[in-house]
């Protein structure tokens, strides 16, 4: 794996613009019966149910959404459970039915846990595709209550839940007048519970007091759950406040915002700038912080406190509970250097409008944008700075000053006090496509995992670009002309599930063959066939009576993956754990005690990475003995278990049946809520 994917498992952030880039090729079909609708536009309508007893759902939002966002409708449902959606522009569309406030989970059409996954429904001018229904399960259940130290409650607060795997569910509530809370709709998950504030000055916190998402405690919420007694007591924090000012001629700021930072520079707290120019933020968690100033007005330099160009020079402020600092003011200074230049097609000099021209370096972060001439002016701050030249429809590739295809070989722009530096152009080339299909083990089955599985272009042993498997299993790679050495690896928690391959079918990159991009013509064919990798499963014996205990270790999860434990071949659940932070598993389970006499698999499988494993384990006849041991996970009840034992378990075991085990309400969760993603944009 390589390290810029290991960095992308960890952050799935800033999903809204890539949604449509990444699905912009999708091919998932959808059959709709359609009736003849005399209106403009086309509609889309249907039932939703209650899974459990066919019960019509009302109440419930369902929102139809082209892959450009250039089409949004949505509609409620009806005490029948119906909705129809009007107004939508001919072409593919996905429907997502939402059910924040309720019990239900939401879902894509059809079946689906993320826009990714969903189905397509073909919108036509005056049609109404009828048939987009969907049957909605109960979701678990996280509640508590949240009290001050002396035990008032917190009234009127969020909290929200976010899954820390892939399935990517989330929820929130509100406390209600006695501090208390219940977030509904849960999909089964391991979840970080976020305690945030909105006044009373306190301090918000992550479950079990916890100061960040990543020192937070999960919650496992199991299929349907009600995990209670999530509670916390906040305490109070302390708050910060000033004025901001012009430095040329004292007059307020009212247009910005004031950060608190923390000694790795993350914002730990933000206020915005009143009109008169003040601001109070509250609820700060005691300690040292550095402040910073920025405003909405592009011509004024981004300050810290005190009078401080960058974070490394500030001088820090002091935060203690229940107390107020005052005094931390700023006099922004206005920009008093430009940078400027034109951008243009290589191929045959003409001007490029709408490419995002950003100076990036000490002094600050400054951008503009191209305009019909090609022509930008970017104002900063005194600094040296790295410019890049970046098309955000990726019709032209990227390049940084001076005709650098990458940041760190970039020539560095240097402004002066009063400096005018001209001449910082850009000759961009048209973009190439590569395109291909992925299989995983010979199958365009991915396992519903096909947005975690990425296709990586190097040069030179260096990134050049990326992009996600489509459901279909096909793939488009936007890229500058150039030799690459492509491959295809899973990422976040599917890297441990599937081996990476090099272009054509290598196992490392000395063995590609080099994908060379020249001409206007896309490169397809460049294919790829995954292989499922397994855990490594071992029992404490090989043998063991109906009752009696085994010890099962395992390796090569993910970390802290969710995993299953069953008996095979028709599954019954042994237990449930979660693998520690190198992947492996070591617990206990305990045999049924009416478990046919037979030869029998124990299945471990990971819910994040979908990795199984298993080993061979032998019932003898007769009665066991139903000896000790320190059962990690507990034993389960069988499911479904018929009269006799033997009809309850098959002689053999048998592949995990994913369709059975709902992974995709674990793993694939993103969309238009909340989300983690994480999604590198192509060079």
């Amino acid at each position: 794996m390589s390290a810029g994917v290991s960095t992308r498992r960890r952050w799935k952030g800033a999903l809204t613009a890539l949604i449509a880039a990444a699905l912009m090729f999708t091919g998932v079909g959808a059959a709709a019966a359609a009736d003849t609708l005399a209106a403009t536009g086309g509609s889309i309508a249907g039932v939703v149910t209650n899974e459990a007893d066919g019960s019509p759902i009302a109440g419930i939002f369902v929102q139809a959404q082209n892959d450009d966002a250039s089409s949004i409708a949505g509609a409620t449902t009806g005490p029948d459970g119906s909705y129809r959606i009007d107004g939508l522009q001919p072409g593919a569309h996905r429907v997502h039915f939402l059910t924040l406030g309720t019990s239900y989970i939401s879902e894509y059409w059809n079946n689906a846990t993320s826009y990714f996954q969903a189905a397509v429904v073909y919108v036509q001018d005056g049609v109404v595709a009828t048939g987009i229904d969907a049957a909605l399960s109960s979701g678990g259940t996280i509640s508590g209550v949240v009290t001050r130290e002396d035990g008032t409650p917190v009234v009127g607060e969020p909290v929200s839940a976010a899954a820390s795997g892939l399935g990517g569910g989330f929820s929130s509530a509100i406390t209600d007048s006695s501090g208390a809370y219940t977030i509904q709709g849960l999909p089964a998950d391991s979840y970080v519970v976020n305690f945030s504030t909105t006044w009373d000055g306190l301090v918000g916190e992550y479950w079990n007091d916890a100061a960040d998402y990543f020192s937070a405690t999960r919650v496992p919420v199991a299929a349907g759950g009600a995990v209670t007694g999530i509670d916390a007591v906040l305490t109070a924090g302390g708050s910060v406040q000033g004025v901001v000012t012009k430095a040329s001629d004292g007059s307020v700021v009212a247009n910005g915002w004031v950060a608190v930072l923390d000694a790795n520079g993350n914002s730990v707290a933000q206020g915005v700038l009143s009109p008169d120019g003040t601001y109070r933020i509250e609820g700060i968690r005691p300690g040292d912080y550095k402040v910073k100033f920025s405003s909405n007005d592009p011509s004024l330099v981004p300050q810290y406190w005190a009078g401080a160009a960058t974070a490394a020079a500030a001088t820090a402020v002091t935060v203690v509970a229940g107390q107020t600092v005052s005094g931390i003011d700023a006099a922004l200074q206005s920009l008093p250097a430009q940078i400027s230049g034109t951008v243009t097609r290589a191929s045959d000099g003409a001007p490029v409008a709408g490419i995002s021209v950003t100076a990036s370096g000490a002094g600050g972060y400054y951008w503009a944008t191209t305009d019909d001439m090609g022509a930008y002016r970017i104002s900063a701050a005194p600094g040296q700075y790295t410019v890049e030249f970046r098309d955000p429809y990726q019709a032209f590739v990227s390049q940084w000053w001076s005709g650098a295809t990458s940041a760190q070989d970039a020539t560095p722009v240097t402004l002066a006090e009063g400096s005018q530096v001209t001449g910082i152009d850009a000759r961009l080339d048209a973009t190439r496509v590569i395109r291909g299909t992925v299989l995983l083990d010979g199958s365009t089955d991915l396992r519903g995992r096909s947005s975690s599985i990425a296709v990586i272009a190097e040069s030179d042993g260096r990134f050049a670009g990326m992009s996600y498997v489509h459901p279909d299993g096909t793939y488009t790679l936007t890229i500058a002309p150039g030799t690459y050495t492509v491959h295809v690896e899973g990422t976040e928690g599917f890297a441990w599930a599937v081996a990476p391959q090099y272009y054509s079918h290598a196992a490392t990159a000395a063995e590609a063959t080099p994908v060379v991009l020249s001409g206007d013509a896309d490169t397809t064919g460049i294919d790829f066939d995954l292989s499922s990798l397994t855990a490594k499963v071992a029992l404490s014996s090989g043998t063991a009576h109906p009752g009696e205990t085994v010890h099962v270790t395992a390796s090569g999860f993910a970390p802290r993956d969710p995993v299953k434990i069953e008996l095979h071949s028709v599954p019954v659940l042994l237990a449930s754990v979660t693998a520690g932070a190198d992947g492996t598993v070591d617990t206990t389970v305990t045999l049924p005690p009416d478990v046919a006499a037979g030869e029998h698999q124990i299945v471990l499988t990971g819910a994040m990475s979908t990795l199984t494993g298993s080993a061979a384990l032998t019932v003898p006849g007769g009665t066991g003995t139903g000896s000790t041991g320190g059962a990690t996970g507990g034993a389960a009840s069988p499911s479904g278990a018929g009269t006799s034992s033997a009809a309850q378990l098959a002689a053999t075991g048998s592949e995990v049946p994913f369709g059975e085990m709902g992974l995709a309400a674990l793993l694939l969760l993103a969309g238009a809520v909340l989300v983690r993603i994480r999604r590198r944009q192509q060079a």
